[in-house]
């Protein structure tokens, strides 16, 4: 049975409906904005990375080096997404301040994800996370355990930080960023089981889009009639600064 590639397609033009409102709402100015970019961004070079790895598939023998790039590109933006979410939620938080102020912690923050990029440039030789077998199809290698290792250990760290500033939030919204870890592990599981319905990337768009909606709304900031700043925002962000004990400059 070939693998169903129509749910990376629907998780595309969700991005693409997704990247055309950030552009046409002028969206990609402050930290906050830019970081939620971003994070459409690797989601969506994972699903074009992931379509390539799966026609160059149905192809058959032949293109190893194509293979092998499609399915190294795909793993690598798959496991980067939660990193790139857990800085999209410090973002939320405005707790870059602290983060930074710690370079062991955020360093010992990257180790895992360097590990599984020097494993993925390795793997061409060494054939740890995947390799192509006798007939030159996609396999999973010995060590491919180590991603979902990776990627758990992300996550775990995003709930705990997102459990300890979860009074920055209000329930609707903490409720949101959450959903998405959830989503997220469904999604790996029904895959896991049945591993010819790709949905992993249509559930992060899924995610992503009720970030979209819940999270990134100008008009929380802006005043619609006047396109000024809302005094509510204003009060909002000195209570969240004084929260986490951020230096006003």
């Amino acid at each position: 049975m070939e693998k169903i590639v129509y749910y990376d397609y629907s998780a595309f033009a969700v991005l693409v409906i997704l990247l055309l409102s950030i552009v046409l709402r002028k969206m990609t100015r402050g930290r906050r904005n830019r970081c939620f970019l971003l994070l459409v961004l690797v989601i969506m070079a994972a699903v074009i990375a992931d379509v390539a790895a799966i026609n160059y598939g149905k192809l058959g023998a032949g293109n190893v080096a194509g293979k092998y790039v499609a399915h190294t590109l795909y793993l690598f933006f798959h496991c980067l997404l939660p990193v790139v979410y857990f800085a999209y939620l410090i973002t939320l938080t405005d707790t870059w301040h602290r983060v930074l102020k710690y370079p062991a912690l955020w360093i010992s923050y990257c180790i895992p994800m360097l590990a599984v990029t020097l494993l993925l440039i390795a793997n061409p030789a060494t054939g740890h996370i995947f390799y192509l077998d006798g007939q030159e199809s996609y396999t999973r290698g010995k060590r491919f355990y180590i991603l979902y290792v990776v990627s758990a250990i992300y996550v775990i760290i995003g709930l705990t930080y997102m459990l300890f500033y979860r009074r920055l939030f209000k329930r609707g919204k903490y409720l949101t960023l959450i959903s998405v870890y959830p989503l997220m592990a469904v999604a790996v599981v029904i895959q896991f089981f049945f591993p010819y319905y790709i949905i992993e990337l249509f559930a992060n768009s899924i995610g992503v889009l009720l970030i979209f909606m819940m999270i990134q709304r100008p008009e929380d900031k802006i005043d619609t009639a006047t396109g000024l700043s809302k005094l509510s925002a204003y009060v909002h962000d000195m209570r969240r600064m004084v929260e986490v004990e951020k230096p006003v400059k």
